[in-house]
């Protein structure tokens, strides 16, 4: 018998019957990577690690990070987490009047508007349209109006004063120079009362309907408000289109 046979009867001898979990190595196959023995080294690194799922709550918000190239989000939306605050840009050239550079809010949405008048409100006002859309960005609101009655009965009752248009989705700011003046489309109001221009007033989240003169020729630079006790009720409908944009 060679060497080297004897060596290898040897180790068989001496190994026969030893199981790989007496000499250490239970875990060397059919083993997950988790379950794994790892150095004491290795182990207290991984301990010092952050679990994913509260890493967003244990590290600290990055003070003003800067970056650099284009950022894109391809999942989610970017969300301004404090009101007042949005996207500066004044890094851009202004005018020497500017008061604001900063975009801190945007909004879009409906409302509903009504008639009412100055005095007294129309009642048992029934409509076959009554839309309005707004989009906010910053302080400066801009809307759209859509309405039209009906000329079924029963017929409703007028108000009194100047026509109004109410439900505003904001009130105006408290400025009288900053009155929005709009021109509107509107038709079958009656004889020289079709409304040509509409107001926002300030401080308030209404507006007033207005025409030029009170006979059938316009005077220039004089108007008048469209007067909410001439409207028709019955024998036609009242329509009102418009879009204007206001400060608040």
């Amino acid at each position: 018998m060679s060497r080297s046979n004897d060596i290898a009867n040897i180790t068989s001898s001496v190994l026969d019957g030893v199981t790989k979990a007496e000499v250490g190595l239970g875990n060397v196959d059919n083993t997950a990577d988790s379950a794994k023995p790892v150095s004491t080294a290795q182990q207290t690194a991984l301990d010092a690690k952050l679990a994913t799922t509260t890493a967003s709550s244990t590290y600290a918000p990055l003070a003003s990070p800067t970056f650099t190239g284009d950022t894109t989000i391809n999942s989610g939306n970017f969300v301004i987490g404090t009101a007042g605050k949005g996207i500066d840009f004044s890094v851009n050239s202004h005018a020497s009047g500017m008061t604001s550079e900063l975009l801190d809010s945007f909004e879009q949405g409906t409302w509903t508007p009504t008639y009412g008048g100055t005095g007294s409100n129309p009642s048992g006002v029934a409509y076959n349209r009554q839309t309005g859309t707004y989009t906010k960005i910053g302080d400066t609101v801009h809307c759209q109006v859509t309405m039209e009655t009906t000329s079924a009965t029963p017929t409703w009752t007028q108000g009194t004063g100047t026509v109004m248009v109410n439900g505003l989705p904001f009130t105006a700011r408290d400025t009288t120079e900053l009155d929005s003046i709009f021109a509107t489309y509107a038709y079958s109001w009656g004889s020289n009362n079709n409304p040509i221009i509409g107001r926002v007033i300030y401080n308030q989240s209404y507006l007033t309907l207005h025409k030029f003169g009170t006979g059938s020729t316009a005077t220039t630079g004089t108007h008048y408000g469209v007067d909410a006790g001439t409207m028709p009720t019955s024998a036609s409908t009242n329509v009102l289109k418009g879009s204007f944009t206001y400060k608040i």
